[in-house]
C-alpha cells in the first residue's frame, strides 16, 4: 500500500554498499529486499536453524545425515539401540532447536 507511494524516495543500497557485503546475504534475502530493481533494505538480524550430527556415529553405522524428521527419528533410534548393545551409556539424542544470529 505504501511502498508504491514511497518507492521514489528509496535509495538503491547497491550504490552505497560494497558488493562483497551484499554477497554475504542469501540470494533469496536480496530478492526479498529488492523493489523496482533497487536493493532497498537488508535485514539487521537473520535467524536460521542448524542441525548438528555426529559424523563418526553416522559413518560407523553406514547412515547418512537425516533430511526429514522421520529419518532423524529412525536414524536416532537405530544408533541408540546399537550403542546400548555395545554398552555405550554416555550417548544421548537431542533434537533441540538451535538458532543462530
Amino acid at each position: 500500500m505504501y511502498i508504491s507511494k514511497l518507492s521514489p524516495h528509496f535509495l538503491d543500497l547497491n550504490e552505497y554498499l560494497p558488493k562483497e557485503h551484499i554477497n554475504y546475504y542469501n540470494p533469496n534475502v536480496i530478492e526479498a529486499c529488492t523493489y523496482d530493481n533497487k536493493l532497498v533494505g537488508l535485514p539487521i538480524i537473520i535467524v536460521f536453524s542448524v542441525f548438528y550430527s555426529n559424523s563418526e556415529l553416522l559413518n560407523k553405522y553406514n547412515k547418512t545425515i537425516p533430511v526429514t524428521w522421520n529419518e532423524f527419528l529412525e536414524t536416532s533410534k537405530y544408533i541408540m539401540e546399537k550403542e546400548r548393545k555395545a554398552n555405550n551409556t554416555n550417548l544421548m539424542i537431542y533434537n533441540g532447536l538451535f538458532n543462530g544470529i
